[in-house]
């Protein structure tokens, strides 16, 4: 049988300790990554959630568009929308043409705590609405 020097008792012992130490670190860093993972996940979902009640007030502000035909002032509303509630601004923008009006509609949907704006430009012909596309898309503001 090996004899041991008094020295190396308990080395087994600390190395032990330290494996263990590692390894319930590694473990904590994990479950920690992990619930920032699901953190990240979550405002994921409700900012794209916001976008789409943005997009619903887009929608509105287009029927409303298709059933006015004075845009002299700009036109405001608000409605609701799977849970999220949104408003939008109708006006007039810059240069216009002879006949018809384009319009801006910035339409900001709020779900929980996430928000977005959506800003987009429209035509408005003898009777007709075209979006002529999304200018620009604000998350979070």
């Amino acid at each position: 049988m090996r004899q041991f020097n008094a020295n190396q008792r308990g080395s087994v012992f600390i190395i032990a300790l330290i494996f263990l130490l590692v390894i319930t670190l590694y473990v904590i860093t994990k479950s920690q990554l992990i619930q920032i993972d699901e953190k990240i996940a979550a405002n994921n979902k409700l900012q794209a959630e916001a976008l789409l009640v943005a997009d619903a007030g887009v929608e509105q502000a287009k029927f409303i568009i298709a059933t006015t035909t004075d845009f002299s002032a700009p036109i405001t509303g608000t409605g609701n929308f799977a849970g999220g509630n949104f408003s939008y601004t109708i006006a007039k923008t810059g240069k216009q043409p002879i006949s018809g009006n384009i319009l801006q509609i910035t339409a900001t949907g709020t779900k929980a705590t996430a928000n977005s704006t959506l800003v987009v430009v429209a035509s408005k012909g003898i009777g007709a609405v075209a979006l002529d596309g999304v200018v620009a898309v604000y998350p979070g503001q």
